[in-house]
Protein backbone atom coordinates (compact mmCIF):
# COMPACT_ATOMS: atom_id res chain seq x y z
CA UNK A 1 0.00 0.00 0.00
CA UNK A 2 2.91 2.54 1.23
CA UNK A 3 4.57 1.59 -2.30
CA UNK A 4 1.48 2.65 -4.37
CA UNK A 5 1.07 5.93 -2.00
CA UNK A 6 4.31 6.59 -3.06
CA UNK A 7 4.12 5.85 -6.73
CA UNK A 8 1.06 8.24 -6.86
CA UNK A 9 2.46 11.00 -4.87
CA UNK A 10 5.65 10.66 -7.13
CA UNK A 11 3.93 10.94 -10.21
CA UNK A 12 1.49 13.36 -9.18
CA UNK A 13 4.75 15.40 -8.79
CA UNK A 14 5.96 14.57 -11.61
CA UNK A 15 2.98 16.03 -13.24
CA UNK A 16 3.44 19.74 -11.08
CA UNK A 17 6.75 19.98 -12.08
CA UNK A 18 5.97 19.44 -15.98
CA UNK A 19 2.86 21.79 -15.55
CA UNK A 20 5.12 24.86 -13.55
CA UNK A 21 8.17 24.09 -16.04
CA UNK A 22 5.41 24.53 -19.23
CA UNK A 23 3.88 27.62 -17.64
CA UNK A 24 6.67 29.25 -16.20
CA UNK A 25 9.63 27.91 -18.24
CA UNK A 26 12.93 26.26 -16.51
CA UNK A 27 13.67 26.35 -12.47
CA UNK A 28 16.98 27.06 -12.94
CA UNK A 29 19.69 27.30 -15.33
CA UNK A 30 23.10 25.71 -14.94
CA UNK A 31 26.53 26.13 -15.65
CA UNK A 32 28.37 22.82 -14.68
CA UNK A 33 27.92 22.91 -10.70
CA UNK A 34 26.47 26.18 -10.76
CA UNK A 35 22.80 27.19 -10.27
CA UNK A 36 21.62 30.20 -11.09
CA UNK A 37 17.68 30.95 -10.60
CA UNK A 38 14.73 33.24 -10.41
CA UNK A 39 14.69 33.80 -6.75
CA UNK A 40 15.06 37.97 -7.24
CA UNK A 41 13.74 40.09 -8.63
CA UNK A 42 13.52 41.00 -12.41
CA UNK A 43 14.39 44.41 -12.37
CA UNK A 44 16.14 46.68 -15.33
CA UNK A 45 19.61 47.38 -15.39
CA UNK A 46 19.75 51.29 -16.53
CA UNK A 47 22.86 52.54 -15.80
CA UNK A 48 24.66 55.08 -18.46
CA UNK A 49 28.92 54.51 -17.95
CA UNK A 50 29.94 58.00 -19.27
CA UNK A 51 33.23 57.39 -20.38
CA UNK A 52 36.56 57.01 -18.04
CA UNK A 53 35.10 59.30 -15.17
CA UNK A 54 32.53 55.75 -15.08
CA UNK A 55 35.19 53.35 -14.26
CA UNK A 56 36.47 55.21 -11.36
CA UNK A 57 33.16 56.58 -10.20
CA UNK A 58 32.38 54.64 -6.94
CA UNK A 59 27.87 55.30 -7.82
CA UNK A 60 29.02 53.47 -11.73
CA UNK A 61 31.14 50.28 -10.36
CA UNK A 62 29.20 49.76 -7.45
CA UNK A 63 25.96 49.34 -9.89
CA UNK A 64 27.83 47.59 -12.26
CA UNK A 65 29.95 44.47 -11.77
CA UNK A 66 29.24 43.64 -14.92
CA UNK A 67 29.62 44.37 -18.78
CA UNK A 68 29.08 47.86 -20.33
CA UNK A 69 29.85 48.79 -23.84
CA UNK A 70 29.45 52.61 -25.03
CA UNK A 71 32.21 53.04 -27.84
CA UNK A 72 30.72 54.82 -31.67
CA UNK A 73 32.74 53.49 -34.19
CA UNK A 74 33.96 55.59 -36.98
CA UNK A 75 34.93 54.87 -40.71
CA UNK A 76 38.30 53.88 -41.66
CA UNK A 77 40.01 57.17 -43.33
CA UNK A 78 39.33 55.91 -47.13
CA UNK A 79 35.52 55.18 -45.71
CA UNK A 80 34.34 59.10 -44.26
CA UNK A 81 33.53 60.32 -47.55
CA UNK A 82 30.42 58.04 -48.15
CA UNK A 83 27.52 58.18 -45.69
CA UNK A 84 26.42 54.78 -43.64
CA UNK A 85 23.28 53.46 -43.62
CA UNK A 86 21.70 49.92 -42.77
CA UNK A 87 18.48 48.07 -43.71
CA UNK A 88 16.96 44.86 -43.23
CA UNK A 89 15.99 42.08 -44.99
CA UNK A 90 13.49 39.32 -43.70
CA UNK A 91 13.25 37.55 -46.73
CA UNK A 92 17.38 36.76 -46.92
CA UNK A 93 18.41 34.07 -44.55
CA UNK A 94 19.01 34.69 -40.76
CA UNK A 95 22.72 35.63 -40.35
CA UNK A 96 22.65 37.75 -43.46
CA UNK A 97 19.35 39.98 -43.21
CA UNK A 98 22.00 43.08 -42.24
CA UNK A 99 22.64 45.32 -45.21
CA UNK A 100 25.33 48.10 -43.99
CA UNK A 101 25.67 50.57 -47.55
CA UNK A 102 28.90 52.72 -47.59
CA UNK A 103 28.98 55.16 -50.26
CA UNK A 104 27.00 53.24 -53.60
CA UNK A 105 28.49 49.41 -52.15
CA UNK A 106 26.69 47.44 -50.11
CA UNK A 107 27.85 44.86 -47.52
CA UNK A 108 26.19 41.86 -45.40
CA UNK A 109 28.12 41.43 -42.07
CA UNK A 110 27.19 38.02 -40.97
CA UNK A 111 24.96 38.41 -37.55
CA UNK A 112 22.18 36.26 -36.64
CA UNK A 113 18.45 37.81 -35.28
CA UNK A 114 19.46 36.32 -31.81
CA UNK A 115 22.18 38.66 -31.39
CA UNK A 116 21.27 41.46 -33.91
CA UNK A 117 17.59 41.76 -32.49
CA UNK A 118 18.68 42.90 -29.06
CA UNK A 119 22.25 44.94 -29.96
CA UNK A 120 19.52 46.93 -32.31
CA UNK A 121 17.46 47.92 -29.11
CA UNK A 122 20.52 48.17 -26.50
CA UNK A 123 22.00 50.66 -29.30
CA UNK A 124 18.97 52.99 -29.15
CA UNK A 125 19.31 52.92 -25.57
CA UNK A 126 20.60 56.08 -23.42
CA UNK A 127 21.80 52.95 -21.36
CA UNK A 128 25.27 51.62 -22.06
CA UNK A 129 25.29 48.51 -18.86
CA UNK A 130 24.41 45.78 -20.10
CA UNK A 131 24.45 43.06 -17.05
CA UNK A 132 25.86 43.58 -13.14
CA UNK A 133 25.59 40.97 -10.95
CA UNK A 134 25.31 43.72 -8.16
CA UNK A 135 21.12 44.75 -8.35
CA UNK A 136 19.93 45.83 -5.21
CA UNK A 137 18.74 42.67 -3.97
CA UNK A 138 22.40 41.18 -3.46
CA UNK A 139 22.96 40.18 -0.03
CA UNK A 140 26.30 37.87 1.37
CA UNK A 141 24.98 34.69 0.37
CA UNK A 142 23.27 35.64 -3.14
CA UNK A 143 24.18 37.72 -6.45
CA UNK A 144 21.03 39.93 -7.68
CA UNK A 145 21.42 39.83 -11.81
CA UNK A 146 20.30 42.51 -13.43
CA UNK A 147 19.92 43.34 -17.07
CA UNK A 148 19.52 45.88 -19.68
CA UNK A 149 16.18 45.47 -20.81
CA UNK A 150 17.24 44.99 -24.71
CA UNK A 151 18.74 41.68 -22.96
CA UNK A 152 16.68 40.81 -20.59
CA UNK A 153 15.00 37.36 -21.41
CA UNK A 154 17.73 36.89 -24.69
CA UNK A 155 20.02 34.36 -25.31
CA UNK A 156 22.67 37.18 -25.77
CA UNK A 157 21.72 38.36 -22.19
CA UNK A 158 22.71 35.09 -21.00
CA UNK A 159 25.57 35.17 -22.74
CA UNK A 160 26.83 38.76 -21.45
CA UNK A 161 26.06 37.59 -17.51
CA UNK A 162 28.15 34.31 -18.14
CA UNK A 163 30.96 37.07 -20.39
CA UNK A 164 30.92 38.37 -16.66
CA UNK A 165 31.85 35.71 -14.36
CA UNK A 166 34.21 33.56 -16.59
CA UNK A 167 36.73 34.17 -14.00
CA UNK A 168 35.17 33.08 -11.09
CA UNK A 169 35.48 29.60 -11.85
CA UNK A 170 37.52 28.50 -14.53
CA UNK A 171 36.88 25.12 -13.93
CA UNK A 172 33.72 25.39 -14.85
CA UNK A 173 32.69 28.39 -16.96
CA UNK A 174 34.42 27.06 -19.89
CA UNK A 175 30.95 24.87 -20.66
CA UNK A 176 27.80 26.83 -21.68
CA UNK A 177 24.90 26.80 -20.03
CA UNK A 178 22.42 24.16 -19.59
CA UNK A 179 18.36 24.53 -19.39
CA UNK A 180 16.39 21.85 -18.14
CA UNK A 181 19.18 19.51 -19.01
CA UNK A 182 19.41 21.21 -22.35
CA UNK A 183 22.30 23.49 -24.26
CA UNK A 184 20.99 25.90 -25.85
CA UNK A 185 23.21 27.59 -28.71
CA UNK A 186 22.40 30.32 -31.22
CA UNK A 187 22.54 29.80 -34.69
CA UNK A 188 26.85 30.09 -35.65
CA UNK A 189 28.03 29.26 -32.20
CA UNK A 190 30.61 27.04 -31.58
CA UNK A 191 30.66 23.58 -29.59
CA UNK A 192 32.97 24.31 -26.48
CA UNK A 193 36.22 22.35 -26.50
CA UNK A 194 37.07 20.19 -23.76
CA UNK A 195 41.06 20.32 -25.05
CA UNK A 196 41.29 23.90 -25.48
CA UNK A 197 39.81 25.20 -21.96
CA UNK A 198 42.40 23.67 -20.08
CA UNK A 199 45.25 25.02 -21.34
CA UNK A 200 43.65 28.51 -21.83
CA UNK A 201 42.01 28.50 -18.50
CA UNK A 202 46.18 27.79 -16.89
CA UNK A 203 47.26 30.73 -18.78
CA UNK A 204 44.39 33.13 -17.60
CA UNK A 205 45.35 31.69 -13.95
CA UNK A 206 48.96 32.83 -14.40
CA UNK A 207 47.85 36.02 -15.79
CA UNK A 208 46.30 37.02 -12.39
CA UNK A 209 49.14 35.99 -10.46
CA UNK A 210 48.65 37.63 -7.23
CA UNK A 211 47.62 40.76 -7.67
CA UNK A 212 44.83 42.19 -5.57
CA UNK A 213 41.89 43.93 -6.92
CA UNK A 214 38.08 44.32 -6.05
CA UNK A 215 36.37 43.45 -8.96
CA UNK A 216 35.70 43.88 -12.77
CA UNK A 217 34.05 45.32 -15.57
CA UNK A 218 34.22 44.17 -19.27
CA UNK A 219 34.14 47.21 -21.23
CA UNK A 220 35.08 49.10 -24.52
CA UNK A 221 36.02 52.22 -22.77
CA UNK A 222 38.66 54.15 -24.46
CA UNK A 223 38.68 51.75 -27.76
CA UNK A 224 38.32 52.90 -31.31
CA UNK A 225 35.68 50.85 -33.04
CA UNK A 226 36.62 51.05 -37.19
CA UNK A 227 34.48 50.46 -39.76
CA UNK A 228 36.96 48.29 -42.16
CA UNK A 229 36.18 46.69 -45.32
CA UNK A 230 38.17 44.60 -47.86
CA UNK A 231 36.76 43.78 -51.16
CA UNK A 232 33.29 42.14 -50.37
CA UNK A 233 33.56 42.19 -46.49
CA UNK A 234 32.97 44.72 -43.46
CA UNK A 235 34.26 43.94 -40.39
CA UNK A 236 34.56 46.13 -37.20
CA UNK A 237 37.90 46.74 -34.86
CA UNK A 238 38.88 45.72 -31.36
CA UNK A 239 37.58 44.02 -28.77
CA UNK A 240 36.17 44.62 -25.20
CA UNK A 241 38.60 44.16 -21.98
CA UNK A 242 38.39 43.27 -18.43
CA UNK A 243 38.94 46.60 -16.59
CA UNK A 244 40.48 45.30 -12.47
CA UNK A 245 40.18 47.72 -9.81
CA UNK A 246 40.01 48.30 -5.90
CA UNK A 247 39.02 50.25 -3.63
CA UNK A 248 41.11 52.22 -1.10
CA UNK A 249 38.61 54.80 1.36
CA UNK A 250 36.16 55.81 -0.80
CA UNK A 251 38.19 56.10 -3.97
CA UNK A 252 37.73 53.43 -7.14
CA UNK A 253 41.57 52.78 -7.90
CA UNK A 254 42.40 51.05 -11.09
CA UNK A 255 44.88 48.15 -11.44
CA UNK A 256 45.96 48.86 -14.27
CA UNK A 257 48.95 46.06 -14.52
CA UNK A 258 46.33 43.30 -14.26
CA UNK A 259 44.33 45.41 -16.87
CA UNK A 260 47.00 45.47 -18.95
CA UNK A 261 48.01 41.79 -18.57
CA UNK A 262 44.40 40.05 -19.08
CA UNK A 263 44.32 42.76 -22.12
CA UNK A 264 47.23 40.75 -23.39
CA UNK A 265 45.50 37.52 -23.01
CA UNK A 266 42.16 38.13 -24.99
CA UNK A 267 42.94 35.37 -27.88
CA UNK A 268 42.94 33.36 -24.60
CA UNK A 269 39.94 34.18 -23.32
CA UNK A 270 38.27 33.55 -26.55
CA UNK A 271 39.70 30.17 -26.52
CA UNK A 272 38.82 29.29 -23.17
CA UNK A 273 35.20 30.40 -23.96
CA UNK A 274 34.53 31.28 -27.76
CA UNK A 275 31.00 31.24 -27.85
CA UNK A 276 30.42 33.57 -24.58
CA UNK A 277 33.72 36.18 -25.70
CA UNK A 278 32.64 35.95 -29.55
CA UNK A 279 28.99 37.26 -28.18
CA UNK A 280 30.29 40.43 -25.80
CA UNK A 281 33.12 41.18 -29.06
CA UNK A 282 29.76 40.96 -31.37
CA UNK A 283 27.97 43.40 -28.76
CA UNK A 284 30.25 45.79 -28.59
CA UNK A 285 31.13 46.32 -32.13
CA UNK A 286 27.43 46.58 -33.86
CA UNK A 287 26.37 48.31 -30.93
CA UNK A 288 29.66 50.89 -31.76
CA UNK A 289 28.48 50.75 -35.44
CA UNK A 290 24.62 51.08 -34.34
CA UNK A 291 25.30 54.11 -33.11
CA UNK A 292 27.42 56.40 -35.38
CA UNK A 293 24.48 55.37 -38.10
CA UNK A 294 22.05 56.73 -34.69
CA UNK A 295 24.45 59.92 -34.87
CA UNK A 296 25.25 60.40 -38.34
CA UNK A 297 22.29 59.27 -40.38
CA UNK A 298 19.16 59.27 -38.10
CA UNK A 299 17.00 58.59 -40.94
CA UNK A 300 18.26 55.13 -41.87
CA UNK A 301 18.45 54.42 -38.48
CA UNK A 302 14.81 55.27 -37.66
CA UNK A 303 14.17 52.85 -41.01
CA UNK A 304 16.39 50.31 -39.70
CA UNK A 305 14.95 50.27 -35.64
CA UNK A 306 11.51 49.88 -36.92
CA UNK A 307 11.77 46.62 -38.67
CA UNK A 308 13.76 44.86 -36.80
CA UNK A 309 13.23 46.25 -32.66
CA UNK A 310 10.08 44.51 -32.57
CA UNK A 311 10.96 41.28 -33.94
CA UNK A 312 11.28 38.45 -31.86
CA UNK A 313 14.84 36.46 -31.11
CA UNK A 314 14.57 33.16 -31.14
CA UNK A 315 15.44 30.77 -29.42
CA UNK A 316 13.50 32.06 -26.34
CA UNK A 317 15.64 32.03 -22.69
CA UNK A 318 14.48 33.05 -18.99
CA UNK A 319 17.53 34.81 -18.01
CA UNK A 320 18.40 33.99 -14.37
CA UNK A 321 18.41 37.13 -11.56
CA UNK A 322 19.36 34.96 -8.32
CA UNK A 323 23.34 33.54 -8.30
CA UNK A 324 24.39 31.73 -4.84
CA UNK A 325 27.70 33.11 -4.20
CA UNK A 326 29.76 29.89 -4.40
CA UNK A 327 31.83 28.41 -1.62
CA UNK A 328 35.37 28.50 -1.87
CA UNK A 329 35.95 24.79 -2.14
CA UNK A 330 37.45 23.78 -5.69
CA UNK A 331 35.43 22.47 -8.27
CA UNK A 332 36.13 19.07 -7.96
CA UNK A 333 39.85 20.22 -8.08
CA UNK A 334 39.64 21.79 -11.47
CA UNK A 335 39.11 25.44 -10.37
CA UNK A 336 42.32 27.22 -10.85
CA UNK A 337 41.90 30.07 -9.13
CA UNK A 338 40.16 30.57 -6.01
CA UNK A 339 41.69 33.84 -4.81
CA UNK A 340 39.79 35.67 -7.82
CA UNK A 341 36.38 34.34 -6.30
CA UNK A 342 37.83 35.88 -2.80
CA UNK A 343 38.61 39.00 -4.97
CA UNK A 344 35.06 39.19 -6.20
CA UNK A 345 33.22 38.47 -2.82
CA UNK A 346 32.34 42.57 -2.09
CA UNK A 347 31.64 44.20 0.72
CA UNK A 348 28.23 45.19 -0.12
CA UNK A 349 28.16 47.39 3.23
CA UNK A 350 30.72 49.55 2.61
CA UNK A 351 29.79 49.53 -1.41
CA UNK A 352 26.87 51.46 -0.25
CA UNK A 353 27.80 53.75 1.85
CA UNK A 354 30.08 55.27 -1.05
Amino acid sequence: MKRKVAKSLGLSFSVFLLIVITAFGALAVNIGRHSFDFGFSNKPLQVAMNGAAGLSSPSFVSRVGGVAFEAVAAPEVSLKDGGVSLSYDAKQRDGSRLAVTIGSKTYNPNIPNWQLIPITNFADSQYTACVSLFGSESTREAYHIVYHPAFNDTLLGLRLMQADILFQDLGEFWKLPEVDGRVIRGQGEPQPSEQDWISAASEISKAFGKEKFQSWVLTDQGLNVSILTKSDDLSLSNRPYYYFWKREGSKVVPVTSLTDRMKSKLSTIEQYNPAVFNAATRTMQFAALFRYVKRTNPDSWRSFLNKVATLDPQPHVRTPTRWKRPSRSSSNGKTLYNAMLRSKDLDLQAISSW
